[in-house]
């Protein structure tokens, strides 16, 4: 009897989850995810699905079925394969080439795990926050990112129908069946989102084995060790056309992911090409500007010029004011290397690569304001000041003295947030924004961490600028009401 026949932990080298997620028929096993995946509430509940349905663990099982998986494997599927493949997945662990310190060894598994964490609801209102609602500075020339002929439809239609079909996924065990299209309970939705759309954001959405091979080609490649964290072409099409067996999508959740800023990031670059990455980073410029003039008392700048006019050079990108003191905002648009999030070696260089020219740039800006330079007389030099360098993904251990000490060291307090940090701490009252700020730079243990981790829940609120989004988009602000979500910290 093998090892998988009993309910010990097998070899725990991950290439023998590999050889065990195609041990079945492709579609079987799919089908089989697909159903583990769906069998609870359309929003996980980690106290109770962490081990039972792991999340991540599926997607990349599914992956894993489908690169090396086909229909012609004889033998019955026990019942429980898919709990037993999520079990030898938990327990399987390869050292990451070059990890030799925590960050290293720990990068990975957050870089796994915390996307399947995130509000689905405050992703797609950021979606159509950044990338609609946003517009693209006149400095960033002609936008090219043309959503309406990439997905079929407008871009703000495409999270609506991308939301309604994950629910129809989640409540159909992952399987793509027309027929409820035409079931009398469907008709309701398509007041608020067409039916036209969401089988146009499913094609969109839909690729065979051959190409999700095709894609994941196209890749970067990682080491063995390094596998389990490699790219999943099931984040660009989550859905698999198994031909006659019919369409399913054994990570429904992973509809959403696509959607998100992003997976419509990787999109993006592949449609338009690097013009569209630097048009993104000039739309999260944007972005940041709108944040934070929306806060009542905020006295908000945009970067200004300095020095000879044959060599003009620029400041930060946003000057924050109040009578508490002075934040110098930059934003980095940049992304992590996909070997980085696995641990490979080099992830401090890249960190430093991505995130410190922002540091620097505080430093210059923080030193023409103590020397009064005219072009920054406009900052009040009475006042403690702070840095924050926005990066529009989540740079989780960007803060870790461990990566900050090999960085250039800052004049003024300085941290790197997140467009989901910055968020979080402008929907704090007003008159608390910069006492709670305060609190996290004078804490060691918190200017360690995500801004998010460090500022005190109960007083977090909904964002003004999401929830402006989120009015427009009713079918998921209805679903949100009648699903079990944390209140004020997911819409």
């Amino acid at each position: 009897m093998s090892e998988w026949a009993t309910y010990q932990p097998f070899e725990r080298r991950y290439a023998a989850v590999r050889a065990a997620a195609r041990k079945y028929k492709l579609s079987d096993t799919l089908a089989a995810l697909g159903w583990l995946a769906t069998n609870g509430s359309l929003v996980y509940d980690f106290r109770r699905d962490l081990h039972d349905r792991t999340p991540w663990a599926i997607a990349t099982l599914a992956k894993e079925a489908l690169l090396t998986g086909n229909e012609h494997r004889n033998g019955a599927m026990p019942e429980d394969w898919a709990s037993r493949l999520v079990t030898g997945f938990n327990n399987a662990f390869d050292r990451p080439p070059g990890a030799t310190d925590l960050v290293s060894l720990i990068s990975p598994i957050i870089y796994e795990q915390a996307p399947y964490q995130d509000s689905r609801f405050e992703e797609m209102a950021r979606t159509v926050a950044l990338m609609c609602d946003t517009p693209l500075p006149a400095a960033a020339g002609t936008d090219v990112a043309d959503w309406t002929t990439e997905l079929g439809i407008p871009l703000d239609d495409a999270v609506q129908a991308a939301f309604a079909l994950w629910v129809w996924l989640h409540n159909s065990r992952g399987w793509l069946d027309p027929r409820v299209l035409d079931e009398p309970s469907a008709q309701d939705v398509y007041d608020l989102v067409s039916r036209e759309s969401i089988e146009t954001v499913a094609r969109r959405l839909t690729a065979t084995q051959g190409a999700l091979r095709a894609d994941y080609a196209t890749a970067p490649k990682m080491p063995p060790a390094a596998e389990r964290f490699s790219y999943n072409p099931l984040a660009r099409t989550p859905i698999v056309d198994l031909g006659s067996r019919g369409l399913i999508a054994p990570q429904p959740f992973l509809v959403t992911q696509a959607i998100s800023p992003g997976g419509l990031f990787y999109r993006g670059v592949s449609a338009w090409g690097p013009q569209f990455a630097n048009q993104l980073g000039h739309r999260v410029e944007a972005y940041v500007g709108r944040q934070l003039g929306a806060v009542e008392g905020f006295d908000v700048h945009p970067e200004v010029t300095y020095g000879p006019k044959r060599n003009e050079r620029k400041t930060i990108d946003w000057f924050v004011i109040t009578p508490e003191a002075v934040v110098l905002v930059e934003c980095k648009s940049r992304r992590l290397a996909l070997s980085a999030k696995a641990g490979a070696a080099g992830l401090a260089e890249e960190y430093i690569d991505r995130l410190d020219k922002g540091r620097q740039q505080i430093n210059t800006t923080y030193e023409l304001i103590q020397n009064g330079d005219p072009a920054v007389s406009f900052v009040p030099t009475d006042r403690p000041v702070y840095g924050l360098v926005v990066t529009s993904e989540v740079f989780y251990l960007a803060n870790d003295p461990a990566i900050t000490s090999r960085m250039t060291a800052t004049a003024i307090p300085t941290m790197c947030v997140s467009l989901r940090d910055l968020e979080l701490w402008l929907s704090i009252s007003a008159d608390e924004l910069m006492p709670e700020l305060a609190k996290v730079f004078d804490d060691p243990e918190k200017h360690a961490v995500t801004l998010e981790m460090a500022l005190p829940s109960e007083k977090v609120r909904n964002n003004a600028i999401l929830q402006e989004a989120w009015d427009r988009l009713p079918l998921i602000a209805k679903t949100a009401d009648e699903v079990r979500v944390e209140a004020g910290r997911t819409m």
